[in-house]
């Protein structure tokens, strides 16, 4: 009996290899939160870009003529079209995609509203996330008034 004893003793106290089961055992959990953070990374900058682009668009559309038929105050399409294109240029580095894109504008104020879609591939790739999971929805704001020389903005994101 106090062999066994002696025996399951030098058994617990052998640290022969100790650091490499350590070290396998640390390593997915340390890998899942460098993809993390870099994944983290990547939306931050996508959420500052899309906040430059609305903000860009907005006042685009805020500085282009009005055009009048009867009583109804527009932007001509092509105008708007060239707004989305600012939000798309801008956001073409990434793997984002536009998902809603509203833009108005009459005499007193001109809006842009964008909602686009952010992939997370890192995290799906370690299984964090299934594959309909694996992205963020992000929404943009902007709002520039027209009033004369001033022009006043509201902007707002989530």
């Amino acid at each position: 009996m106090t062999r066994l004893f002696a025996e399951i003793r030098k058994f617990w106290s052998d640290d022969e290899g100790s650091s490499t089961v350590e070290f396998v055992i640390a390593l997915p959990l340390l890998l899942a939160m460098l993809a993390f953070a870099v994944q983290y990374g990547n939306a931050l900058k996508v959420r500052n870009n899309l906040d430059i682009a609305s903000r860009d668009a907005a006042r685009y559309l805020a500085r282009v003529p009005l055009q009048q038929t009867g009583s109804d105050i527009s932007v001509a399409q092509v105008f708007i079209d060239q707004a989305r294109s600012i939000i798309e240029n801008r956001l073409g580095s990434s793997d984002s995609m536009i998902t809603n894109f509203d833009s108005s504008t009459d005499a007193i104020q001109a809006s842009v509203d964008v909602t686009i879609q952010v992939p997370f591939p890192l995290l799906e790739w370690i299984g964090l996330f299934d594959q309909t999971d694996a992205s963020l929805t992000m929404n943009a704001s902007e709002r520039w008034t027209r009033t004369g020389t001033t022009i006043v903005t509201v902007s707002s994101s989530s």
